[in-house]
Parts: structure tokens; sequence; C-alpha cells
């Protein structure tokens, strides 16, 4: 994007500081772990002037074995509805709606990212889909062509996930 690359170590995300002012929106005590400001220096006719991008980093330290001078992130998280996985936005409602098209109700579903040489997405539903599996997958990589691409590639893993219906509720977060 223009405003970083994906380290070509996988060691985190670098930021192009000769075309933006990156900040970090950090809690009270905390310096190395925050939400991305971006103040745009080239975007002459629409600049972003401290434009919060929702994404949670964390700062990366020290030199990069990929030789780039640029500073790194390590991308956490996001405060929105949506993750980042290889610079394509993945939207939880958009997964939610695709892995339950077929399934004839709706409910709760969880979307756990491992970040790694090979990036795993994995979509935790409950144990009665778990029959429904392949239509999910199937209706899951229609819905979303970008992030087929990337499974197709060999760059995410997809893994279904099955669990009990007490596993939604109590003290986790919860969206419908």
């Amino acid at each position: 994007s223009a405003l970083g690359i994906e380290c070509r170590a996988h060691d985190g995300v670098h930021l192009f500081t000769d075309r933006n002012i990156v900040e970090l929106a950090c809690d009270p005590g905390e310096k190395e772990v925050g939400e991305v400001v971006v103040t745009t220096l080239l975007l002459e006719t629409m600049p972003l002037l401290r434009y919060a991008l929702g994404d949670v980093v964390a700062l990366r330290k020290g030199a990069c074995r990929c030789g780039l001078t640029y500073p790194r992130v390590e991308v956490r998280g996001r405060d929105a509805d949506t993750v980042s996985v290889l610079g394509s936005k993945v939207d939880y409602e958009s997964v939610r709606a695709a892995v339950y098209e077929n399934a004839g109700d709706t409910g709760f579903m969880q979307l756990v990212l491992k970040r790694g040489e090979r990036e795993e997405l994995t979509v935790v539903l409950p144990r009665r889909l778990e029959a429904r599996t392949a239509s999910a997958r199937a209706s899951l990589i229609d819905a979303l062509p970008d992030l087929a691409f990337l499974i197709d590639s060999g760059y995410v893993n997809l893994t279904f996930s099955f669990v009990g219906d007490n596993h939604f509720g109590g003290d986790r977060k919860l969206r419908r």
C-alpha cells in the first residue's frame, strides 16, 4: 500500500516514513503499542491529516534482516470489524454471512488469525455446522475473491474449527 510494505523476511510491516508521518496513539504509560495515525506528505488533492487507521500495532526495534531501514511494526489487531490479511481487508460480517449462507440459520462465529511464515485463518463455528464445512468453505471463497486468491496461491491456510454453543457465551465479546 502507500503506507508501507510487508517485510521480505516476514518480520513485520515497513512503514514509508518518506511519504507519511506515522504516529502511534498509545494508552497512558504505553510507548510502543498503539493505534496507527497517519498524515500524508505527498497527497496534495486529498491529504490525510492525523487519520486513525484502526490498526493496533507494536513497534519493532532493531535492524531488519531484509535490509530495509524503514521503521517496522507488527500488526496486533484492529479496533474495527475488519482485519488485514496480507494487505486484503477481511470483514467479519462478510465472512459470517458467507459461512452461514446455506445453513438455514445464523449465529455466532469467531475468526482467529495466526501470523507466521504462512498465515492461518481459522473460522470457529458452532459444532452443529460441522457437516457443512465444505459448503461454508465454498461460500466463503465465492464471497471474498481477494481472500480466495491468497488461499489458492498458498499464502493463507483456511481452516475451520468447531466448538460447543457454550464457547460463545459468558465473558467473551460476542458479535451477532
